[in-house]
C-alpha cells in the first residue's frame, strides 16, 4: 500500500466517505506528462457494487457533456472528476472591488449531480482535500491547492483582472480547470491522472497537460 491510498483511507475516514479523496494527488516532478490510457486498461471488471454515476469508468477524457460552471468576474477555475458531475468553483473573493487578505479565493459546490445548488465546503473538505493556503507576494498572492499541492499557482492581476498563473507544458498559463480521473471499482479510489487545462497567456489557445501518478 503506497502512502497516497494510506492518505486517501486516512481522509475518508475522518470524512466518513462523504469526502471524495481522489484529488489528494501528490507526484514527482519527473513524472511522464503523456501516455495513452483507456478504461480497458485501467478498469478490470469487479463485484463491486456500490454506488456510483452511471457511466464514469467510460470517461477517460473530459466529458463534453459536463457542465461548465457559469463565468463572472470572479470566476477563476475548476475542478471536475470522473465519478460525477459535482464540481469544485474557485473564485477570486472580492469585496469592494478589492481582494480579501488572508483569504483571496472562495472555494464551493456546484452540486450538479445533484440539483444544481451552490454548497459551501465543509471544515474538513476545505482542510483537507479542496482548501488552500496563500502567501502574499509582490505581485499578488501564491497559492497552493490543497487537492494538487506539487505545482502552486500564482493570483495576479492581468489587465485589470485577477487570474489563476500556473504552470502547464512548462508555460506560465491561465488555468480554467483541472480534471481528475481515479478507477472507482475498489473499496477505495485510485487516481490515475489529472489532466490541466489552461489558456496561453499570449496566442489564448489551450494547452493540456496529463499528470500520471504514477
Amino acid at each position: 500500500m503506497n502512502w497516497i491510498t494510506q492518505y486517501w483511507i486516512l481522509i475518508i475516514g475522518l470524512t466518513a466517505m462523504v469526502l471524495p479523496a481522489e484529488e489528494l494527488i501528490n507526484r514527482s516532478e519527473n513524472t511522464p506528462l503523456t501516455k495513452v490510457i483507456t478504461s480497458d486498461n485501467l478498469l478490470p471488471g469487479t463485484g463491486h457494487s456500490w454506488n456510483k454515476a452511471p457511466g464514469w469508468e467510460e470517461r477517460t477524457e473530459w466529458p463534453d457533456d459536463y457542465p461548465r460552471p457559469p463565468k463572472t468576474e470572479q470566476s477563476l477555475f475548476f475542478i471536475q472528476r470522473n465519478l460525477n458531475t459535482n464540481t469544485i468553483v474557485y473564485d477570486v473573493d472580492l469585496k469592494d472591488g478589492m481582494i480579501k487578505s488572508g483569504h483571496p479565493i472562495n472555494a464551493y459546490w456546484l452540486r450538479y449531480g445533484e440539483n444544481g445548488a451552490r454548497q459551501d465546503l465543509t471544515w474538513l473538505q476545505a482542510v483537507l482535500a479542496y482548501g488552500y493556503t496563500s502567501k502574499k507576494i509582490e505581485i499578488g498572492y501564491r497559492i497552493k491547492l490543497k487537492a494538487y499541492n506539487d505545482r502552486y499557482l500564482q493570483l495576479q492581476q492581468v489587465a485589470g483582472k485577477w487570474k489563476a498563473v500556473m504552470k502547464i507544458n512548462n508555460i506560465d498559463c491561465y488555468l480554467q480547470n483541472i480534471y481528475v480521473y481515479a478507477d472507482e471499482s475498489g473499496i477505495f479510489p485510485d487516481v490515475k491522472y489529472v489532466d490541466i487545462y489552461g489558456l496561453h497567456p499570449v496566442t489564448g489557445a489551450l494547452e493540456v497537460e496529463r499528470i500520471l501518478n504514477q
